[in-house]
């Protein structure tokens, strides 16, 4: 027989200081972030847009999640209230979309290769890679990063801890300071959209405001 086991039961009278003290976490680590390193980071991805170049994003994980959603926001939310008018198309791609790809590249020649295989088909010597990785040592996200800088590629991330191997295979790169992976992937989520609403503004696509005269028409507009 199975022993059954109790949950243990958290009053909510603890809940509100449990978020107070979550609150707290986040907001240090946002603060704590390097900003010259952030700026760096997305001039690889505003000149990319300029000149025409394909950036790729990898992940693994939630960070595959999120892959997927920075390129919908840079590829689409980008273009503003009116993308249809707006000639600035950014050619963005998450490599972590074709199930059928990645699993066929695991299955026949081991999931080291999921990304740099696909860099190697589809990549040209001045396109950009994002790695998003909350350990910065995933096996894959670290050959992807080798793969592009071998060959010509700019090569930023969005990292975790102390960035592990894949900080210094990047040109540029960001690094949550924690060991805390719901942190790290939740830092990286809003540095994702940080930067979607830095370079809307930068390339004057669409009005958004940031503070406390922000409007819901302005986000509502950038997610219809």
């Amino acid at each position: 027989m199975v022993q059954q086991f109790a949950p243990k039961v958290v009053p909510m009278s603890e809940i509100p200081q449990f978020h107070a003290t979550y609150a707290a976490q986040v907001h240090a680590l946002l603060h704590a972030l390097n900003g010259p390193a952030l700026a760096s980071l997305v001039e690889v991805l505003r000149s990319s847009l300029v000149a025409g170049r394909t950036v790729f994003i990898i992940g693994n994980g939630g960070s595959a999640a999120l892959a997927s959603h920075f390129a919908c926001d840079l590829g689409k939310s980008l273009l503003g209230a009116d993308p249809r008018t707006n000639r600035s198309r950014f050619r963005v791609r998450s490599l972590t979309d074709n199930t059928a790809t990645l699993t066929a590249w695991a299955n026949y020649e081991g999931y080291t290769c999921v990304f740099s295989e696909q860099l190697r088909a589809s990549a040209d010597p001045g396109d950009a890679v994002v790695a998003i990785s909350a350990s910065g040592n995933s096996p894959n996200i670290v050959e992807g990063l080798r793969w592009a800088r071998a060959n010509g590629l700019r090569t930023v991330g969005l990292l975790g801890k102390k960035g592990g191997a894949s900080l210094e295979l990047c040109d540029a790169a960001v690094v949550v300071p924690s060991d805390d992976y719901g942190l790290i992937e939740g830092l990286h989520g809003v540095l994702t959209h940080e930067i979607t609403s830095w370079l809307m503004a930068e390339l004057a696509v669409m009005p958004r405001v940031v503070g406390e005269s922000a409007t819901p028409a302005h986000t509502e507009a950038a997610h219809p």
